[in-house]
Order: structure tokens, then C-alpha cells, then sequence
């Protein structure tokens, strides 16, 4: 006798069922896994950091502190425009009054005593006098130095029996100046030795009284230049300068 099989059931579909909760063992491995995963290739996808290894690898397009400099201009001391006025001897016989403009640094100026500002405005003057009219003068003459002194106390005016401001400067030429050929006829003679006399004196005049010069020979005081005793200190004589 033959049994019928049963139909069999097909499973109902509970909407209030949970699907069966995997195992979390395997996340609790796997999720460190991809964090690692994920610096590495953030990592990767970042620049390097640090100095450059030689200049191709950071031209001073790419990094600024690399651009070269420019130059900074140098300061030019602040300067102020001196007038040097000289004489020179002329065909007559006469002194004519030259003036030339130069530069002087007025740091320079500002470091200087008086004394040392004479001898330094006076030393150029005598220069440039030398420099305008070589024929009015011994060939070969060149200025060894020149000095100006002057009493700084009232004592010292006291010691000269004088209220006045005296000065004494100081002409020191080489010894080519006393070359006896040079020194022949009374007006070439006055002329060129009071070019030298009115020159140091119209440059340190302002600040003395009276000024005198001796005129040196390589450093020994000179004697007689043609007819003319040039052994004591010299005054200075305006009235020898042209007019016009």
C-alpha cells in the first residue's frame, strides 16, 4: 500500500525576523588593516618635506628665500662745495685772484679742529696755485707741507704782549723754490713770493687777526730769493692784487 508523500511547506517569511548577526572577530582584524592602508597612501600622495638638496630641486621661482638679493646702493657721505681761492702772478706784475670749487666730506669737516681745517684748506689752495701757473714759479717747485699756529689761550696772548689773534703759518717748499736762476728781476721776485704770502693768508686770515708766513726750505727757514730776505716771517700785501 502506497503512502502519499506530504507537500512539503515552503518556509513563511517573517517581516519581524533578524537576519543572523555574522562574527565580529573578523572586522576586529580587518579594520586596522585598512586604517593602515589608508595613511600609507595619504602618505604617498604627499610633497616632501624638508631643505633642498642642491638648487635644481628649488629654483627662486619655487622658494623665495632662495632669490638672490640686489645690491644695496652705497650711502655717499653727505658733501658740501668748498671754494679755494688763490693767487698768480701776472705779466704786470700783479696778483690775480683765482677761485676753484671742490668737495669736501662734511664728516671730515666736522672732525677737524680749526688749526687742522687751516692747514688742510690752506695746503690745497697752495696746490692748486702751484698747479695753475707752473711758469710763475722755480720748475720743479712742490709744497713739502704747511702748518698753521695760532695762541689758543689768553694766556698765550699774554706771553705775546698782544690782545690780537696772531697767526704764524708755516710754507715748507722743496728745494727746487730757492733756484737762484729762477729769481732774477724785482717784480718776477715780489710777485711770486707774495703769491704764495697772500694765498695762505687770504685762507686763514678769517679767523686771525694778523697772519705772517715763513717760508721754508726743506724745512730750514729760506734766506735770500734774488733781492728779496725771505729769512723772517713775511706779512701778507693786498695792494699787489689786480682790481679786475
Amino acid at each position: 500500500m502506497n503512502i502519499p508523500e506530504k507537500p512539503k511547506s515552503t518556509p513563511r517569511f517573517d517581516p519581524n525576523s533578524r537576519p543572523p548577526r555574522k562574527s565580529l572577530a573578523a572586522w576586529t582584524l580587518l579594520l586596522p588593516a585598512l586604517l593602515l592602508l589608508g595613511v600609507i597612501w595619504q602618505a604617498s600622495r604627499e610633497p616632501e618635506i624638508g631643505p633642498a638638496k642642491n638648487s635644481a630641486e628649488q629654483s627662486p621661482a619655487t622658494n623665495p628665500r632662495n632669490a638672490p638679493t640686489k645690491p644695496q646702493p652705497a650711502k655717499r657721505a653727505a658733501s658740501r662745495a668748498v671754494k679755494r681761492v688763490f693767487f698768480v702772478p701776472d705779466d704786470e706784475g700783479e696778483l690775480r685772484r683765482r677761485e676753484v670749487s671742490e668737495s669736501e666730506s662734511a664728516a671730515e669737516k666736522a672732525s677737524s679742529s680749526q688749526e687742522e681745517d687751516d692747514a688742510i684748506s690752506a695746503d690745497r689752495a697752495l696746490r692748486l696755485m702751484l698747479k695753475a701757473a707752473p711758469g710763475d714759479f722755480p720748475s720743479g717747485t712742490r709744497l713739502v707741507d704747511q702748518k698753521t699756529e695760532r695762541p689758543k689761550t689768553p694766556l698765550q696772548r699774554i706771553a705775546v704782549r698782544s690782545n690780537m689773534d696772531r697767526c704764524l703759518a708755516t710754507v715748507n717748499l722743496s728745494k727746487q723754490f730757492e733756484n737762484p736762476d729762477f729769481w732774477q728781476g724785482s717784480t718776477r721776485t715780489i710777485s711770486t713770493i707774495y703769491a704764495i704770502v697772500n694765498t695762505v693768508s687770504k685762507t686763514v686770515g678769517s679767523e686771525c687777526d694778523e697772519t705772517k708766513v715763513q717760508l721754508l726750505i726743506e724745512g730750514k727757514p729760506a734766506s735770500t730769493l734774488g733781492e728779496f730776505d725771505a729769512s723772517d716771517p713775511i706779512e701778507p700785501d693786498m695792494s699787489l692784487v689786480a682790481k679786475n
